[in-house]
């Protein structure tokens, strides 16, 4: 046989199933970071192909979750390219099903299974399906379930990203730097839907955490409510909150006393700030710089 594969002994053209890139997982998992990042960083002059990322992963729970740390690095650029995007994705990220809406989910899920397992123990022995015969054989029934604890607000708990909680973590650090409007928006909806589902907690832990109360403000713009207690209040100080929340809080305390610092007049400041309706309100203390 003559030619380049003359010494191979095979021919060069693929066989059915058979890719011309034979990358095993880890090597295919290691080019596509290397593209992604690529294509991030040429964000500015190509924005299509970094806003299409952001939007697959913000589609994609499982995606979201594999490579959330790895488009968070890229904040500084698209905080600037797609600061709608970058706190999209944060949120679809950060913000859970609330406590009830899980609660009622749970209980609906279980009561059709209940009910499709009574369905198939009124079958005659030997009648059963495969399927049928391993629902019977393998019947569970969930213990501890229906438990919720006061960090069970809607937040995500558990992402090693924001350990330690800093006000630098990303992306509230580049969106306040660069598109505060959306920061603030951002902060907001993690703020009132953490804040809704702690209101969710003491409806259905009312025996031990009571009814809450809001407190109402009246601002030069108008009335709000207000809602919390002394966990509540200490979210704007950093402390008792899922970390993503914590840090968030942080950098928005941080850039309002640099607004302060800054000279910027005081109501429309507190205005944007106060802007959601259920914002938990508490004291705020001078941040030591984050470091």
């Amino acid at each position: 046989m003559a030619g380049p594969y003359a010494d191979h002994g095979r021919d060069p053209t693929p066989k059915h199933n058979e890719s011309i890139y034979p990358f095993g997982r880890e090597e295919g998992t290691r080019v596509g970071t290397a593209l992604r990042m690529v294509l991030l960083r040429s964000a500015h002059s190509y924005p299509d192909f970094a806003k299409a990322i952001f939007q697959r992963a913000i589609g994609d729970k499982d995606r979201r979750r594999k490579v959330y740390s790895d488009l968070m690095t890229f904040s500084p650029i698209m905080s600037q390219v797609a600061p709608d995007l970058l706190a999209d994705l944060a949120e679809a990220q950060l913000m859970e099903e609330l406590p009830l809406d899980e609660y009622n989910r749970k209980r609906k899920e279980r009561e059709e299974y209940y009910k499709r397992l009574e369905e198939v123990r009124a079958i005659p022995e030997g009648d059963h399906t495969p399927n049928q015969q391993r629902m019977l054989d393998h019947t569970h029934f969930p213990i501890g379930a229906d438990r919720f604890d006061e960090d069970d607000i809607g937040i995500e708990q558990y992402n090693n990203f924001y350990q330690p909680p800093s006000a630098l973590h990303e992306p509230f650090k580049s969106l306040f730097e660069n598109s505060p409007a959306v920061a603030l928006r951002l902060i907001r909806n993690l703020s009132n839907h953490a804040t809704e589902g702690w209101k969710q907690l003491h409806i259905m832990r009312k025996r031990e955490l009571g009814t809450p109360i809001p407190v109402p403000v009246e601002f030069p713009w108008g009335k709000q409510e207000f809602w919390g207690d002394w966990r509540a209040y200490s979210w704007g100080q950093g402390q008792l909150a899922p970390t993503a929340l914590e840090c968030a809080f942080l950098a928005l305390t941080y850039w309002a006393f640099k607004q302060v610092d800054s000279g910027r007049p005081h109501q429309r400041r507190h205005q944007r700030l106060r802007g959601g309706k259920r914002v938990p309100c508490g004291s705020w203390h001078r941040p030591r710089p984050p470091t």
